[in-house]
């Protein structure tokens, strides 16, 4: 398998089928059946690196830690509460999709991820998508949450630090 076959796999699902989101660096064409957005999709255009997913326990940690940072927020006053149980809810289905799913909500690579960049964004993508959709059935939420300005951890960097000193353990 060559290091961009996941990718290639991926973008091959809906070749017929996409949607265009506008972002930092434009406008890029996702495929419809996918849940991340455009920061994920730039990322498996341009830097085809691994093809070997992050291990669920580190996606599912992490996404602990979102829901921990959400927490947090509300209790400075930084979140809503119904804002917070929106991303509680978001978190919680990305979790529900968790592994069967995995290509269309977390095709970041293992190794693509360096400083964690891609693993946030990734991740923020996934949980403001279902906070926008809605999680629950026939609900529409209109949350005006996104990828940049969710409540979710602010920086990438600081994210990871975080995250790594707080999951050790994680294979």
């Amino acid at each position: 398998m060559s290091s961009n076959s996941r990718q290639s796999d991926l973008w091959n699902l809906s070749i017929v089928h996409t949607r265009s989101e506008e972002y930092t660096l434009g406008s890029i064409d996702i495929p419809s059946e996918c849940v991340f957005g455009a920061e994920t999709q730039r990322a498996l255009q341009n830097f085809p690196i691994s093809s070997h997913p992050p291990p669920l326990g580190l996606i599912q940690n992490f996404l602990h830690f979102k829901r921990a940072s959400a927490l947090a927020h509300e209790r400075i006053g930084q979140l809503k509460p119904k804002e917070r149980e929106l991303i509680e809810a978001s978190i919680d289905e990305f979790q529900r999709r968790l592994p069967q799913e995995l290509p269309l909500l977390f095709p970041i690579g293992m190794y693509q991820s360096g400083g964690g960049h891609s693993l946030n964004m990734n991740s923020n993508e996934v949980i403001a998508h279902f906070a926008r959709k809605g999680v629950r059935a026939g609900e529409e939420s209109h949350s005006e949450l996104s990828s940049y300005s969710s409540p979710l951890p602010g920086t990438t960097s600081s994210s990871i630090r975080r995250f790594r000193a707080s999951s050790k353990d994680v294979a």
